[in-house]
């Protein structure tokens, strides 16, 4: 079944067990919660863990490569921050949502350098499968930096009025 000896993970268990039990649908995002992506990636790859880690290989692989492509930054040194950080191993090893949001991230600021929109595609699909709130908080992000913006220029303003409204749509969906 491609199990590995070792384990390490926090929602592992949960992921591994809703795929298993959980039929795939979008019931599995919630206003709280997202278990619709690791599910998925579970499901397409059968459940089988090394095929989950080199999926995690792979998002990891894509992040580093579009970032160097994309921003002038030594490949060396940031591979070198990269292995200071105990997530991106810890990330590799078990399916969880981490390591694909550094896919999107890496993306989306590089949609943003390069202008490129299938960077754009890659990033929101990718941002769904970790969190609805984080697609939410790109094309907000969109939305703020677009000249459409009567606010652009007034930041405070901006964030202010982008804070207030959040506070409101969150309250009023708690109880949902």
């Amino acid at each position: 079944r491609g199990d590995m000896q070792f384990k390490f993970y926090v929602d592992t268990m949960t992921y591994e067990r809703l795929g298993r039990t959980m039929p795939l649908s979008f019931d599995l995002v919630q206003i709280g919660v997202n278990l619709f992506g690791p599910v998925l990636v579970l499901n397409i790859l059968g459940g089988n863990r090394f095929l989950v880690y080199l999926f995690n290989v792979a998002c990891l692989v894509a992040a580093f490569a579009v970032v160097v492509r994309t921003f002038p930054v030594s490949r060396l040194r940031l591979l070198f921050y990269l292995t200071l950080t105990p997530l991106m191993f810890t990330s590799l090893l078990s399916i969880n949502k981490e390591i694909m949001a550094v896919a999107a991230i890496a993306f989306f600021a590089a949609y943003y350098a390069s202008g490129r929109r299938w960077q754009l595609a890659v990033a929101l699909a990718t941002s769904f499968l970790v969190r609805w709130q984080m697609t939410l908080f790109m094309l907000v992000f969109m939305g703020m930096a677009s000249p459409l913006n009567p606010f652009r220029r007034r930041r405070l303003l901006s964030l202010f009025l982008l804070t207030f409204a959040i506070s409101i749509v969150y309250v009023q969906n708690l109880g949902t």
